[in-house]
């Protein structure tokens, strides 16, 4: 899915946007006034794949937003999410110093940790 990268947070589009072009014009007919835009909160997921249903709002002041980006991320259900989380601890923690299933220094937050296509920047080789 494209979304908008703006100050690292990866923003939906407006209600009518779908282009950074768009976007841009979008922002210069809202100068003067805060916009609301959701986003994917990275609480429990690592980018670039996010969970559906973790979004929040910010504010944005559109005189402020100096450089932004369209960028691909994977969004997936909790469920799913949460399913490939579980193969790649099973791939990737096993062989990691630092893990200890439920506990350990990244067990209890592995999901803020581990990324799904494998990379952790925890990680310590056993050997």
């Amino acid at each position: 899915m494209k979304v908008l990268e703006i100050d690292y947070d990866k923003y939906i589009y407006p209600e009518g946007v779908s282009t950074p072009e768009e976007f841009a014009d979008y922002l210069l007919s809202h100068t003067g006034k805060f916009i609301p835009m959701r986003y994917y909160t990275t609480d429990h997921c690592r980018d670039p794949f996010f969970v559906e249903s973790d979004t929040a709002v910010k504010y944005i002041n559109p005189a402020m937003v100096t450089v932004f980006r369209e960028c691909e991320v994977t969004v997936l259900s909790r469920e799913e999410y949460d399913r490939r989380l579980a193969e790649k601890i099973d791939e990737k923690c096993v062989g990691c110093a630092k893990y200890v299933r439920n506990g350990g220094d990244c067990g209890s937050n592995i999901c803020e940790e581990l990324s799904l296509d494998g990379y952790c920047w925890n990680y310590e080789s056993k050997g």
